[in-house]
Parts: C-alpha cells; structure tokens; sequence
C-alpha cells in the first residue's frame, strides 16, 4: 500500500486523513492496516516510533463507522500512552465521523469518565486498572464490543497486568477482531495470543530487539552509592529537557532530597566564589589606590 487514498474505507475517513495531511503510510501501518479491515486479527511486533496507533486506529474507526452499533476498547500500559493514542484517535475523527469517546485512566476525576461513559462513547481508551473499576462498579458495559486492541501488550504484562487484563476479556463478547502489539514477542505474549486471538495474521517491522534509529541509548555502570552522583553530571552535561524514571515512590522522594541537597550546596558554592571575587577585586583596587 503506497497512499492511503488507496485503502478501502469510507470517504469521511479518507478526508479525514487527508485534511491531517496523512499520505503515505509507514512499514507497519502498510502491512497491517489492509488485513484489519478485512476483519483479521493482528500479532503485530514493532517498536515505538513507528506508526502503530495509526495501523489500528484507522480500521478501528472504519468498522465503527460502517456499524452504529459496534464499540471498540483500546487498552494501554500507562495513562500518559492512553492519552497519546486517544489524541492520536480524535485527530481522525471529523465532525461527519461524530463517533464519541471516552478515556478511562487512573489520576483523573471519576465523574468526568462517568459522563463520558453516559454519553454512549463508542471508542474507550483506557489503562486495565481503571477499565476493572468501572466493570466493578458496572458503569462500564462491554457487550457490545466489536474491535479490540492490546497495545504494547509486553509492557503491561512487565508490569503484572496479566490478571486484570484476563478479567477484562471475560467482559468481551467472542464475536469481535483483535489486534495486539508488542515490541517484543516473548513466551507469554505467544501464549495470550495463542489463547485470545484467531488465526492471527503476523505482522513483523524491523528489529524487535534493539531501538530504532533515532532513538540513542547509552548505558552507565556505576556503584550504588555513586548513582545519584553520577546521575547530577549527566543533568549538567546535557542540554533541553530530562526525564527520568523511576520505580517506586519512596525512590523518588529520596532523589529528590538529594537534589535539593546538591542545589543548596551549588548555590552555597557559587556564593563564597561570588564573595571571594569581591575581596580579590577590593584588594586589588585598594592596591591600585595606594600606589596613585
């Protein structure tokens, strides 16, 4: 597939696509995109950066536009991921398409989810925990969905969703497509596809082992009690924004500590250099004055 004004889905779409000036598709959004429209099931391994959430948003849409009665849910290892693919959802999702939706995500008001959910949000967005909660308070109704999607199913599963994705699906009806990605494709990732999905068509780009070009990793060893150190050289090495990521709450309360710690002392620092300039510079002038 070389353009998406090829592909065979409805005008509104295709508009829709073209008024966000999507023309040529990527790798993955080429190989997987003809398949899922015709209703196919998907195992799908690439790597972030390349495409994907266009590669199973589109036939999302499209089956949802040919059925007023279809739902779809997308479910996603973390809330910041679930925001980015609904924002990448409604950019394709014209006035004419009017297909309402709804993110269901941890770290946000629950009467806000509420009201989209009363508002018959066709398309749900969402992390598994918060998904279980609105199963449990029944707020959530799956019945009717047509057209389900696990993106980056190896990192919820790292991150021991396994139990809460399974009650989920008990949720789903039989009757519907699934699509699943993963960077990777480990044991357990065959196994749930194995189990979840029918007759999946297998879809592979580039390297599931190592990033992709424009990503650079580097990697550090250091002592334990030197990473914090360590860490503060790298901040003042690099230029623009920094991320960092942590793993536990009382790990962060404790590297922040630490920084403001190395910030007091920076500024204690340039203090006494600041007050050491002075006197040097007053000594000198007193000598200059002397010898005028």
């Amino acid at each position: 597939m070389e353009n998406f004004k090829l592909l065979k889905i409805e005008d509104s779409l295709k508009n829709s696509l073209s008024k966000m000036n999507f023309t040529k598709p990527t790798p993955i959004q080429g190989m997987a995109i003809p398949p899922a429209l015709e209703g196919k099931d998907i195992l799908g391994t690439a790597q972030t950066g390349t495409g994907k959430t266009l590669a199973f948003s589109i036939p999302l849409i499209n089956k949802l536009i040919l059925d007023k009665n279809a739902f779809a849910l997308v479910m996603c290892p973390t809330r910041e991921l679930a925001t980015q693919v609904m924002a990448a959802i409604k950019s394709i999702i014209s006035d004419k398409i009017n297909i309402k939706t709804a993110l269901l995500i941890g770290g946000e008001a629950m009467q806000k989810q509420l009201r989209q959910l009363g508002n018959r949000s066709r398309i749900i967005v969402g992390t598994p925990g918060r998904i279980n909660d609105h199963l449990k308070r029944k707020s959530l109704n799956l019945s009717a969905t047509k057209y389900l999607v696990l993106d980056e199913t190896d990192r919820m599963l790292d991150m021991g969703f396994t139990p809460q994705i399974e009650m989920i699906l008990k949720f789903v009806p039989k009757d519907h497509q699934t699509l699943l990605f993963s960077a990777t494709l480990p044991q357990n990732i065959v196994r749930i596809s194995e189990r979840y999905l029918n007759k999946p068509e297998r879809i592979s780009t580039g390297s599931t082992s190592v990033p992709i070009a424009k990503i650079k990793q580097e990697t550090l060893q250091v002592y334990k009690e030197n990473k914090y150190d360590e860490l503060i050289d790298q901040f003042l090495a690099r230029k623009g924004s920094i991320l960092v990521l942590l793993k536990l709450k009382e790990v962060l309360t404790k590297w922040l500590s630490v920084l403001k710690k190395r910030v007091i002392q920076l500024m204690q620092f340039m203090e006494i250099f600041v007050k050491a300039k002075e006197i040097v510079l007053l000594i000198h002038l007193e000598k200059v004055l002397r010898e005028y």
